[in-house]
């Protein structure tokens, strides 16, 4: 007797168990038996498992001075809307109250593929006494972020002198850097200082009008804080104290001599998220920019005005950001002497380093 029978005549009694059938039986039972096989399989791969999510992602201890939008800023590509950062920690913590913060406890940061496994996780840890654990607001620099911009862009100057006479100066392709170090306080606060130097050519149009120094660098510095009203519109303001280019006559009316005049400076900005996608963001920026009033040994600048516009594209990862950028920029300022109208139009790209841990 084949040594499968008795299983065989269990499950088809029916079958007439003659011994030249038998063989067919028993590959009927194995097709049966791996049919099972596979739908258990199918049935478990759809199974969360609990213990490997767990394993998949990080515990994070709560420190001094953290706030939950600084931990999304730095686990995430993003902090806000859908699939920011703030929506994932709070759906990987329901039974958390995240709303403050307590040195020493601890909050589970997935990574965002395996989010699907863990979205009805409830992570349990041990949580200190409530009576023996106060809010810090000590480390509040621990968060920041470093930027490097270069900027291209041309320049053309439209004066007109005291006595009526106009002018055009127009540039050769200029260049700029800026360096910046932003502070992360809290959710919606921020506060930055940025530093620029600028390299500007222009050109001689007539060799009747010499321009005595064709190149000059200018610099600036400027301080200011910025407040997210919502995931898509921020608002900022910044103070600082900027050279902007000004000319005069030579002795003798045959030319011109370039200089930077320091020009304290206000300004106010709009930037408002236009479009997010993965890992892409498409944004506008205005500013408008106040000039006040400044004095050289020669003459004197008077309150002038300007705004500064901006299309920028960025690509966020999880610690930096790369971003590229179309300007447009408009001042007047008069003089004693003179009243200049610049325009300026250009590309800017850069990095966004994000710091601390």
């Amino acid at each position: 007797m084949h040594p499968y029978l008795p299983f065989v005549r269990k499950f088809f009694p029916e079958e007439k168990f003659a011994r030249r059938n038998t063989h067919v039986l028993v590959v009927k039972m194995r097709f049966m038996i791996l049919r099972w096989l596979l739908s258990l399989c199918l049935i478990f791969s759809f199974m969360p498992v609990e213990a490997d999510a767990r394993n998949v992602g990080i515990w994070y201890e709560i420190k001094s001075g953290d706030t939950l939008s600084q931990i999304a800023y730095f686990h995430y590509p993003r902090v806000y809307g859908k699939e920011g950062g703030l929506k994932k920690l709070q759906k990987l913590n329901p039974s958390k109250a995240l709303a403050v913060l307590f040195p020493g406890d601890k909050i589970f940061i997935g990574r965002e593929e395996i989010e699907a496994i863990t979205e009805n996780l409830s992570p349990a840890i041990e949580t200190p006494d409530l009576s023996e654990r106060k809010p810090s607001s000590e480390s509040l620099f621990r968060y920041s972020q470093v930027s490097l911009q270069y900027g291209s862009y041309y320049s053309i100057l439209n004066s007109v002198a005291s006595n009526g006479s106009k002018g055009t100066l127009i540039s050769n392709l200029n260049t700029s850097i800026d360096a910046q170090w932003m502070q992360i306080l809290s959710s919606q606060l921020k506060t930055f200082q940025n530093f620029r130097l600028r390299n500007e050519e222009y050109i001689q149009d007539s060799e009747d009008i010499k321009i005595e120094n064709k190149i000059i660098n200018l610099k600036g510095f400027s301080a200011g804080a910025i407040y997210d009203f919502s995931s898509r519109l921020s608002f900022s303001t910044s103070i600082g104290l900027g050279q902007e280019l000004y000319y005069k006559a030579l002795a003798g009316g045959n030319g011109i001599t370039l200089e930077g005049v320091s020009v304290p400076q206000l300004n106010a900005a709009a930037q408002f998220l236009l479009w997010e996608g993965d890992p892409f963001r498409i944004s506008i920026e205005g500013k408008g920019i106040i000039l006040l009033p400044a004095e050289t040994q020669d003459y004197k600048t008077k309150l002038g005005k300007g705004f500064f516009s901006r299309l920028l594209i960025s690509q966020q990862f999880s610690k930096f950001d790369i971003f590229a950028a179309v300007f447009y920029q408009k001042l007047n300022q008069d003089s004693s002497i003179l009243e200049i109208n610049r325009t300026d139009g250009g590309i800017n790209f850069g990095l966004n380093w994000k710091m601390g841990n």
